[in-house]
């Protein structure tokens, strides 16, 4: 998987959002970090939803797909890597973020049903315009 300090991001290209990621959504089941995450990825124009759930999140898409998700850990009802799954199945344009824990350990995955696996520290750094390259680079996603 691609880590944000290799992805060299000096293009000025991305200062502002434009169509590439203008509504986020976030499956956080802790509300302060939920807040925290909102704030992080928050830019003039761009849109973010939150939920604590994974029913929450299925409803969400269900009713407009947004351009990117994150997903964390600790939810209830189903793993965040089931969900990541259902949701790249409902949402297979969609950026894919899962989010891990600074002191997990979890091994990055060859294949896996999201795009980044990201602590929570590292969203916290991510150059502006990262996400919309990584959703740009993806394959079968329209430039």
């Amino acid at each position: 998987m691609t880590r944000p300090e290799s992805i060299a991001m000096q293009s000025t290209a991305f200062l502002e959002p434009n169509e590439i990621i203008r509504d986020v959504l976030i499956v956080e089941p802790d509300p302060d970090r939920q807040t925290e995450l909102s704030r992080v990825l928050a830019l003039p124009g761009r849109r973010i939803v939150g939920t604590s759930s994974a029913d929450g999140a299925y409803s969400l898409v269900h009713a407009h797909r947004p351009d990117a998700i994150f997903v964390a850990p600790g939810l209830e009802t189903v793993s965040s890597l089931k969900l990541c799954a259902d949701l790249r199945h409902l949402c297979p344009e969609s950026l894919i973020v899962c989010i891990q824990d600074e002191d997990d350990s979890a091994p990055l995955y060859e294949i896996a049903p999201y795009d980044l696996q990201l602590s929570y520290g590292e969203i916290a750094v991510l150059p502006i315009g990262t996400l919309e390259h990584l959703r740009l680079s993806r394959k079968g996603v329209p430039a």
